[in-house]
């Protein structure tokens, strides 16, 4: 019976230890947001880190960008952003940092219906192949109306 505990603990341990895998579709993961509440004047600071087989996140890729407001549709907002290039190489792992300022360049929407809204942001990458990502889903933030 101890034996087997420890075979399924290293079993375990192996499979948390399996490196990310890389597809010709890029793989996209939320990392990180630096703030959940925000004041004017204040910047959001998004990290975002992908995977991409043939390494093609180039001059043609892009990114979209959403902000989903939970209370006022008003409130959100949709783009589509170039990609800064990244080096070609195949098994390519990099990070996207998006920043948006409230009431700041380069600005988000701020509330539109008069009160302290709660958003988040959806994003997808798309490579020079055309191939995209799943889009994924940032952490909440409360935008504070002043």
């Amino acid at each position: 019976m101890r034996n087997t505990i420890v075979i399924a603990l290293i079993c375990l341990f192996a499979a948390g230890c399996k490196k990310a895998s890389f597809t010709t579709k890029p793989q996209l993961t939320f990392k990180s947001i630096n703030t959940n509440e925000l004041r004017p004047g204040q910047v959001l600071e998004i990290k975002l880190t992908f995977t991409d087989a043939e390494g093609d996140v180039v001059s043609d890729s892009a990114l979209y960008i959403e902000q989903v407001s939970t209370f006022c549709p008003q409130t959100s907002f949709s783009r589509i952003d170039p990609i800064t290039e990244f080096p070609v190489s195949g098994n390519l792992e990099g990070t996207i940092l998006v920043k948006f300022g409230y009431r700041t360049l380069p600005q988000l929407q701020e509330p539109q219906c008069g009160v302290t809204d709660t958003c988040y942001f959806r994003f997808a990458l798309r490579d020079k192949e055309k191939n995209v990502s799943d889009t994924i889903t940032s952490a909440s933030f409360v935008l504070i109306k002043e």
